[in-house]
């Protein structure tokens, strides 16, 4: 038998929602929304890292991080669609990149991906919101509890950076 890694001896315990919640496909649909959105966050949060990178470590070590939180989301989203009986598939949003054009400075710049960071984390709390009100699952309700109490940190610390470009 072959050692594991020492990555792989660090990851967290993760018990499986299988037979944990109701089936419902629908609400397997709808949490797919999420699921979707929730991979372009951790794409957004790499390349806001990077278009960052050396313009302000910090802001750019913050985007890494918030891309990390980002994978946990996205893989608990999955486990739940699963559990709902669904299928977690795998595809992205597109979007054209509004900082391209004109030639802010840096501060401007950086501010702009700040503020459609910003943007994001409220929209993807509206989306939970909503999909608290659509369950009465005691379990789903939890983890949309969890995930929305997640968005409110990742909002939190980004309107504080915000405020002190």
């Amino acid at each position: 038998m072959s050692q594991l890694p020492n990555d792989a001896q660090k990851t967290p315990f993760r018990p499986t929602l299988e037979g944990c919640v109701a089936r419902d496909p629908r609400l397997a649909r709808a949490v797919g929304e999420c699921y979707q959105c929730a991979l372009y966050g951790i794409a957004a949060y790499l390349w806001r890292s990077l278009m960052s990178e050396k313009r302000d470590r910090e802001l750019s070590r913050l985007f890494d991080r918030l891309a990390r939180e980002e994978i946990e989301q996205f893989r608990l989203l999955g486990e739940l669609i699963a559990a709902l009986g669904g299928v977690p598939t795998l595809y992205t949003q597109v979007r054209i990149d509004p900082a391209r054009h004109g030639q802010p400075t840096e501060a401007q710049f950086l501010s702009r991906l700040i503020r459609e960071a910003i943007g994001d984390e409220r929209q993807m709390i509206d989306r939970y919101q909503t999909l608290m009100g659509r369950t009465c699952d005691r379990v789903v309700r939890s983890i949309l509890s969890q995930l929305l109490s997640g968005e409110h940190r990742h909002l939190e610390r980004l309107q504080a950076v915000l405020g002190s470009i």
